[in-house]
């Protein structure tokens, strides 16, 4: 809202990313790739057969040492988180597992908001998360399985701004002291 011409406006970005346009193709994992931003540390990007979306997708396999994606910088914080995600052995086997985690600055101080374990299904699944969180920039899925060859496939990721926020300012009592007489 402006309070000089009365006027609301709300808009919502978000940050997308398919990983079709990733033109590092099936390179080998413990490279970090970057792409408008977006980062991908010790993964990489491939074309599957029995990708659901079609194109690329993005690969994070435990025998690296820490493998994440990571978004851009995301100016007025993180509203909402969505992406799809599958284990991508084709029996499921070893489980796969991941943290989704938030931070000011993208490098370190990493906040944990979500975990998911025993990631088993070959089928790709959606997370959503809301969050509103005006003070984190960054958002990150981590690759949280330790079990040497479990991989997990991620893909179609949106993460929005928060929505319109409220700020109050020079707000004064009128009366100064008011009673509760008065009314």
């Amino acid at each position: 809202f402006s309070e000089s011409n009365l006027e609301y406006s709300a808009q919502q970005r978000c940050a997308y990313m398919n990983f079709d346009s990733w033109s590092a193709a099936d390179a080998g994992f413990g490279t970090t790739y970057t792409l408008n931003n977006w980062v991908i540390s010790d993964g990489q990007t491939t074309n599957l057969p029995t990708v659901a979306f079609g194109g690329r997708s993005c690969v994070l396999d435990s025998d690296a040492a820490t493998q994440y994606v990571r978004t851009p910088y995301l100016t007025n914080g993180i509203g909402e988180i969505n992406f799809w995600y599958r284990n991508r052995e084709t029996d499921g086997n070893p489980a796969a597992g991941f943290l989704v985690q938030t931070s000011v600055d993208g490098t370190n101080l990493w906040r944990t908001v979500a975990t998911a374990t025993n990631v088993l299904t070959m089928d790709y699944r959606h997370l959503t998360l809301t969050l509103a969180d005006r003070s984190k920039h960054y958002v990150r899925i981590l690759n949280s399985t330790n079990v040497p060859h479990a991989r997990l496939c991620l893909d179609e990721f949106i993460v929005s701004e928060p929505g319109p926020g409220v700020v109050f300012s020079s707000v004064t009592n009128s009366p100064t002291s008011p009673t509760v007489a008065q009314s």
